[in-house]
Order: structure tokens, then C-alpha cells, then sequence
């Protein structure tokens, strides 16, 4: 799980191999390039990718090579998921991509690079989550330790940032009720880190609504007040549906950022706040988890 996720472009515009290979390196992954068929054949069959970026009109023996590539990538890479990109989409090679085994279907507009990162970190999610049910508990319980360590010594602040998400998902994953996750969930004006969905039978559990939302920071200094009001506001937007959050700061909040919590406790939110040394045993607390959970849920309200 600390490995980071493979992508492969595959499109005979050396531009656009550039550029999106620098903003998806520049995003924590590992990105190569193929510029036709062959070449993409030849690397599919050296090494093991998550996800095959594929152009539709990829230059070829036919005006649609790329959905001919793709038909032969079902077979030849059935792990990985291929998300199709077109500058032009019709209904028919849409239906004949997705029969052709295509994950998701992306047009080259001037927003490309916001929907094709959302679009791929969608299809790595359910690729990680497949992978974690196929593994033991004691093997869920290894990876989450190596991801734990692989995200304090990372430098880059962008894998940093999503080894922290990936540790926090991890870690509520193994408590009961909690085993729907997402993470960074988006839409048009907000980002959630990490995104549960409560079907906890604990009686603490259910009384915090359907939803509990995690916010996430990597940083090596104390959070200001501004991140609580931001987070805060992202509970309130779901008003009814959720009354807790947790916010997880490696390097600790400010003494402004816990005084704007407590302005909060007349409106039924809760803000737990977890350090470092906070998720450093949840991770060791293979087993203890949704009391531990509670404690520190506890230590919020005292």
C-alpha cells in the first residue's frame, strides 16, 4: 500500500503526454509515458500499472485506435482500470469504450486536469479497497503500520498529505460500523478529507448523525483558527446528518483554533482534535480502536 500508484499515458500528442506527466508526477504518482499501441503493448506486458490513461483517436491502423487498445489492455491488464480521454466524445464510442471493458470516459476540455484527478482518484480508491478486502487482519494491520511510517518520513508535502489520508481511512476501516469510506470527496466549493459513514450500533456512535467527517493536515506547525472556521462550516453544510468531526494535525492547533471549538458546543458540533502522537496509537492499537476512538472523543468534551 506505501507503493505509489503506477500510471500509464498512452496518447501520440507529445504535449499532452508532458503536461499531464508533470501534474500527475507533481501529485504524488509515478507516471510514463507510451506514444502508440506497441509501445503501450511492450511496457503493459514488463510491469504492473492502477491506471492506463488511454487517447481514443491513439494514431493508428484505424481512426479509433484507442477503443482497439483498449479491447486488447481488458485481457492483457485486467487489474488495471482505463479511463478513456477524448477531445471529442459521441454516444456510440462511449458505449463501445465501456463495452470494450473502459472504467471512465474523460473529454479533453479546459478543465481536464480537475476531472481527470478526480476521476483517477476515484478509480485508485476502489482499486485500494479491493485490495485491502482481499487481505487478513493481520495484513491490513501490517500495511496500515508501513503507511503510518511512510508518511512521517515523506517529504514530498503531496504524498504526504494522501499517506495520511490513506492512514486515517485505514485505521477507521477496521472499526465496526465505520467500514464505509471515502476519501477526498469533492464537489464545486469544498473538499472532505475523509468521509465515513456511521452504521455503528455503539451507543455513542449513533447519536452523532449519519456521517462523520475527517479533515486531515500534514503540517510541521500548529493549525490556525482559520482551518477550524473551514471545517466547521463543512459540518454545518450537513446540518442534521452529522454533529461530529475529527480533525487530524500532525504538528498540533494553535490556542485560537481551540478557542474557536468551543464556541461551537451551543450548536451541537464537536470538533475532536488528533495530534500525532494521538494517531500514533491508534495505529498500535490493533484491536482497541473504537475505544480509544471514544476516549479521545471524551478528552473533546471535558
Amino acid at each position: 500500500m506505501t507503493e505509489r500508484a503506477r500510471i500509464l499515458i498512452v496518447d501520440d500528442d507529445p504535449g499532452f503526454r508532458d503536461i499531464y506527466r508533470s501534474l500527475l508526477a507533481d501529485d504524488g504518482y509515478e507516471v510514463e509515458t507510451a506514444p502508440d499501441a506497441a509501445a503501450a503493448l511492450e511496457r503493459i506486458d514488463e510491469d504492473r500499472w492502477d491506471v492506463i490513461l488511454l487517447d481514443k483517436n491513439l494514431r493508428g491502423a484505424s481512426d479509433e485506435s484507442g477503443l482497439d487498445l483498449a479491447a486488447q489492455l481488458r485481457v492483457r491488464a485486467p487489474s488495471a482500470r482505463v479511463i478513456m480521454v477524448t477531445g471529442y466524445a459521441t454516444e456510440a464510442s462511449i458505449r463501445r469504450a465501456f463495452d470494450a471493458g473502459v472504467f471512465d470516459y474523460v473529454e479533453k476540455t479546459p478543465v481536464l486536469g480537475t476531472l481527470l484527478r478526480a476521476r483517477l482518484k476515484h478509480a485508485l480508491d476502489l482499486a485500494r479497497e479491493r485490495r485491502l478486502a482481499s487481505l487478513g487482519a493481520s495484513a491490513v494491520e501490517s500495511a496500515i503500520e508501513r503507511d503510518w511510517v511512510a508518511a512521517r518520513a515523506e517529504t514530498n508535502p503531496n504524498v504526504k498529505g494522501a499517506l495520511l489520508e490513506q492512514v486515517i481511512a485505514g485505521l477507521v476501516r477496521t472499526i465496526a460500523g465505520f467500514e464505509h469510506v471515502e476519501t477526498n470527496r469533492k464537489n464545486e466549493i469544498e473538499e472532505i478529507d475523509v468521509l465515513v459513514r456511521n452504521g455503528s450500533s455503539d451507543e455513542l456512535w449513533r447519536k452523532v448523525g449519519a456521517y462523520i467527517l475527517f479533515e486531515c493536515k500534514n503540517w510541521s506547525k500548529p493549525v490556525g483558527v482559520d482551518e477550524a472556521s473551514r471545517f466547521i462550516d463543512k459540518l454545518t453544510a450537513r446540518h442534521g446528518r452529522t454533529t461530529l468531526g475529527f480533525f487530524v494535525a500532525l504538528g498540533g492547533v494553535t490556542a485560537p483554533f481551540r478557542q474557536r471549538l468551543l464556541l461551537e458546543a451551543k450548536n451541537n458540533l464537536l470538533v475532536v482534535v488528533l495530534d500525532g502522537d494521538d494517531i500514533d496509537e491508534l495505529v498500535r492499537a490493533n484491536g482497541g480502536r473504537n475505544e480509544l476512538l471514544k476516549r479521545f472523543h471524551d478528552r473533546a468534551i471535558v
